[in-house]
């Protein structure tokens, strides 16, 4: 295994506070990741079912037109009730995933 070694004070007492801090936030980022891959794509309590369109729009920031445009050519998903058109929220996070850049920074 190459471990780094420190040969100067500085690295040192930098290497010693780097393991610190690592050490420490360990179980809050095995928390954190545990809590991110479990409930990722599932809604909470609070988050409605659908959207409205103006609702959809904002969710996603973009505007109504390009939201109108998306269900005209049946990209988007909706269903009317009475007059008006509701977005269900899984049909918002896949609209996200279709269109998620694959390309890296």
């Amino acid at each position: 295994m190459n471990r780094f070694r420190p040969t100067t004070i500085d690295e040192l007492i930098e290497d010693r506070v780097a393991r610190g801090v690592e050490k420490a936030l360990a179980p809050y980022l095995d928390r954190l990741a545990q809590t991110s891959t479990t409930n990722h794509d599932k809604a909470s309590a609070s988050e409605p079912l659908a959207y409205t369109v103006k609702d959809a729009a904002r969710a996603l920031g973009i505007r109504r037109t390009k939201l109108y445009e998306l269900m005209a050519t049946g990209e988007l998903s909706y269903t009317k009730v009475s007059n008006r058109r509701l977005i269900r929220r899984d049909v918002l996070v896949s609209l996200l995933h279709r269109h998620e850049s694959t390309t890296t920074v």
